[in-house]
Formats: structure tokens, C-alpha cells, sequence
């Protein structure tokens, strides 16, 4: 072979080999990096498993929750509300906010923390004693839930447990409430509270504080006092002497199952409506409600001929200057009478409740509640017995007295700077006693939220509401929470 060529083989296979060993070096660096990588993977995967999950961490806060408090008498109108849990009734409410971004559930519970001890009644447990309920210091903090269930289940009022509960899910913030703790403004009080307290831990500037406690704030006499024996009129006289009413008849869904229909729709166009029609939001829809509810009662072809009645809930605290944050709520009665047209009606229902809404009939109505608390022969009768005679009396003398409740907060009033994070609010009842139909309603800014909750299958109330309504002008988008049941239009109703 010639030399010339043996020497250029050598340098090939000189090239070659520091070739291959440079791709052998590469390959080492390669393989020792998936190594490394490797190794860290495994160690955040450990760290992972060993790291608290976020319900551990948000029970971990909670855990510093102040439990102190004193225990309080229950109010005149939360005392029925315990019988009535016993005798299979929830007595549950629902109050949230839709934020416009998403809950975070860590400083949700940092400002529940701050929030409990400015409300101790209404984050307090119930307790049975001898002769009466009353409240006292939970076994248990209120715990932040992330809601995987349906709204206003009930809550276990028994074990002492508190009688609140607050759950988030993506950018919504709900308070629940069993009755006997607050009313609706007891429970907007509490909720702005919380939403405020939560803002600002969320390094949001909340300066305005139009209607919304100061969460670092101590309770005061005013805000925990039962204010119906505050004013309470020995003897007044009662004004009116309510009969029993007609019931929408149905087949249930058992058990706690609930079907909510909301409708969200301009606040400004409906008071632009009922401005036509001469009345305010309330009476109108009041009057849609109840024509209704007729047309239900015709639709079945009913021989029934006890009256078709609304019961509406009045807040008396600026009638009796209260700042309460317990119940202080009355009722007002709507009856339906022989209308042909929804104009008709309204103008009765506005006759109807000048009569009623004022302090005397007011007076009669606290006057003729506390007579009963304030008995001598019933403060000596044991509990147990109490919830047998409660019971049988609201069965006889409110139960059977309502066809529906309808109830509307009105105008929720808040910080200015809640406008920049708060989409809407939203009110909704639990299972209703007098009724399988009840009707809500709560608005913010131009946005107002109705909400009819149904425990029965058939749709003839809802369906004939919206057709009233829709009628009026009223542009509406509807949601369901049971798809499977859902007859109404899911879509803006033009």
C-alpha cells in the first residue's frame, strides 16, 4: 500500500475516534443532566406529597379563629325557627357575591377570622337548654368551603356547630344562614363585612364605608339586641286578622332537592316599568307573581276556593331605629282578588299594603308575637314541648296562611369601590316553609337578580311569571340549576 495513502487512513481514523468520543462525552453530559433532572423531579414530587393540601391549609387558619364570646338570647323571631328545623323544615338562606376575578380561598379564610368576633351571633352555635334555644360559643370555627353541592343545603344546627356557613366557588363568594341567627339585612350586614375585609386583604384600597362594618371593630349593644322586646307594646291591638290561603299543588322532588330559575335583568328598565304602571319594583312584581300563581290555580282547574296570598317581608328597622343585625323583619300581605288586568291588581296590592305597612299594624304584630314569648306558663314549659306547640302553631297560623313568600333586599347599598370588583349580588331562600314556590329578588348598581326556587317538578308558575314579564318589555336572561328539569329559555328572552 502505498504510504501517502496509509498515512490519510491514520487520519481518518484519528478524526473518527475523536469524533466518537466527543459524541460519547456529549451523550455522558446528556444522560447525567436527565439524571439531575430526574432526581429533582422526584424531590418536588416528594415535597408535593408531604406539602399540606389547601383545605389543610385553610383549616390551619381557621384554627386561630377567636371562639370567645358570650352566649345571647335567641330573638323573638328566631325562636320558631329551631322547632321548625326539628319538624324536617330547613329555615335556610343564601346571600353571595360574584366577584370579577377568582376567590382566593386563603385570604377568604384570613378574613372570615377577622370577621367572626364582630358578629357573635351570628357566627355563634345554637344550644338547647331547659326552657329555650339559645346561642353560645361554638365547638368549631367557621371553616371556608369550596361549594360542591347545591346551594342552601341545610346546616347542622344540632352539634354545635356555627349557624353560618361561607363557601367560594371560582369567583363567587356565598354566605348561608339559618334563620334563626339574622335576617336578610342581618345577613347583607355581614357578607359586605366580609367581602370589605376580604378586598382589602387582597391589597385592594376600600375607603368608602357605606354600609359595611368595620371588621377590627368591637360588637355593639345596638347591633346584638333582640330589638322586638325593645319595642315591644304590651296589648297593641292586631289590625288584621289574616285567613288561610290556597296551595300550589305539585309533585316533589323529596328529600332537600331545590330547583333554582334566576332571572338577571335591568334594574333601571324595571323601574321604568313599574314606574308606568304607577308602583314601585316590588308591587310589580309582587302583582306578576301573584297572577301567577292564579293562573296556576285555574291551570289545575282547583275548586279550592281559599284566597291566593303573598307574604312579603318588611324590614322594621327604620320604622323603630334599630341597628339590629339579629332578625328584625315583619310581614305584609298580598291578596289576590278578582283582576282582570295587572294594572287592576297593582292598584289593589298598593291599597292593600297602606293599610298595613306602618307602625300600628307593625306594633300589633310584635305585640301579639311577644305576648306569647313573654307567657309565664310558657317560659315554665320544657323545651321539648315548646317545639311540639311551635311547630303546630306555625303550621296553623303561618304555613297555612301563605300560598308564597316573596322577599326583596332592594337596593344593596356598599362602598363605591366595591363597583370595581363586585359583578352582582345574588339572594336566594332555602326550602320554603309555606310553599314549594318562593320568590327572591336583590339588586346592584343596574343589575337585579330574581330567584325562584322550586321543590316541586311542575314549571306552570315559573313559565307564566317569565311570559308576564317578558310581556311588560322586560329583556331577561335565565339560568338553571337543573338542566333536567329546565323548561324555561336559557337564552336572553326578547
Amino acid at each position: 500500500m502505498p504510504k501517502k495513502i496509509k498515512q490519510l487512513n491514520e487520519k481518518q481514523q484519528k478524526r473518527l475516534a475523536e469524533k466518537q468520543e466527543k459524541l460519547a462525552q456529549k451523550e455522558a453530559k446528556r444522560l447525567k443532566k436527565e439524571e439531575k433532572k430526574l432526581q429533582r423531579q422526584q424531590k418536588n414530587q416528594k415535597s408535593k406529597k408531604n406539602a399540606p393540601s389547601l383545605q389543610q391549609q385553610i383549616a390551619t387558619i381557621a384554627s386561630k379563629q377567636n371562639l370567645k364570646r358570650d352566649w345571647y338570647k335567641l330573638d323573638n323571631a328566631a325562636l320558631i325557627y329551631p322547632a321548625l328545623n326539628v319538624g324536617g323544615k330547613d329555615a335556610i338562606f343564601r346571600l353571595a357575591v360574584v366577584l370579577k376575578k377568582e376567590v382566593d380561598p386563603l385570604q377568604l379564610q384570613h378574613a372570615v377570622n377577622d370577621v367572626v368576633p364582630r358578629f357573635p351571633t351570628i357566627t355563634s352555635a345554637l344550644r338547647a337548654g331547659l326552657f329555650w334555644y339559645y346561642f353560645d360559643t361554638p365547638n368549631a370555627p367557621v371553616v371556608v368551603e369550596e361549594e360542591d353541592k347545591s346551594p342552601a343545603t341545610p346546616i347542622q344546627v344540632s352539634r354545635r356547630r356555627p349557624v353560618v356557613r361561607v363557601c367560594y366557588f371560582k369567583n363567587q363568594i356565598a354566605c348561608e344562614f339559618f334563620h334563626s341567627a339574622c335576617d336578610g339585612s342581618g345577613g347583607l350586614a355581614f357578607l359586605n363585612c366580609l367581602v370589605n375585609r376580604y378586598l382589602t386583604l387582597t391589597g385592594e384600597k376600600i375607603v368608602d364605608t357605606t354600609n359595611t362594618l368595620n371588621a377590627l371593630d368591637k360588637p355593639s349593644e345596638r347591633e346584638t339586641e333582640d330589638s322586638f322586646q325593645r319595642v315591644y307594646v304590651k296589648n297593641a291591638p292586631m289590625l288584621f286578622k289574616e285567613e288561610n290561603a290556597y296551595h300550589v299543588k305539585g309533585t316533589k322532588f323529596g328529600g332537600h332537592k331545590l330547583v333554582y330559575r334566576k332571572i338577571i335583568c335591568s334594574a333601571s328598565r324595571l323601574h321604568q316599568i313599574a314606574k308606568q304602571h304607577n308602583c314601585t319594583i316590588t308591587v310589580l312584581l309582587s302583582a306578576a307573581f301573584l297572577m301567577a300563581l292564579k293562573y296556576e290555580k285555574d291551570f289545575h282547574h282547583s275548586k279550592d276556593d281559599k284566597p291566593i296570598k303573598l307574604s312579603v317581608p318588611i324590614n322594621l328597622r327604620k320604622i323603630y331605629d334599630s341597628q339590629t343585625v339579629r332578625n328584625f323583619s315583619s310581614y305584609l300581605y298580598a291578596t289576590y282578588k278578582d283582576s282582570s288586568t295587572l294594572q287592576e291588581l297593582v292598584d289593589q296590592l298598593k291599597i292593600q299594603w297602606e293599610k298595613q305597612n306602618n307602625k300600628a299594624y307593625c306594633d300589633g304584630m310584635i305585640s301579639y308575637n311577644c305576648s306569647s314569648q313573654n307567657n309565664f306558663f310558657i317560659k315554665l314549659t320544657p323545651l321539648v314541648l315548646k317545639n311540639i306547640v311551635l311547630g303546630a302553631v306555625y303550621n296553623a297560623k303561618g304555613d297555612a296562611r301563605n300560598t308564597a313568600s316573596f322577599s326583596n333586599l332592594g337596593i344593596v347599598k356598599a362602598p363605591k369601590e366595591f363597583y370595581d370588583h363586585i359583578h352582582r349580588y345574588e339572594f336566594t331562600f332555602g326550602k320554603t316553609f309555606s310553599t314549594p314556590i318562593g320568590m327572591t329578588a336583590v339588586t346592584f348598581g343596574d343589575t337585579l337578580v330574581l330567584n325562584l326556587s322550586s321543590q316541586i317538578k311542575e314549571t306552570v308558575v315559573e313559565r307564566r311569571f317569565v311570559e308576564i314579564l317578558s310581556g311588560l318589555g322586560l329583556e331577561m336572561a335565565i339560568e338553571c340549576n337543573d338542566l333536567e328539569n329546565y323548561t324555561l329559555k336559557s337564552e336572553v328572552d326578547k
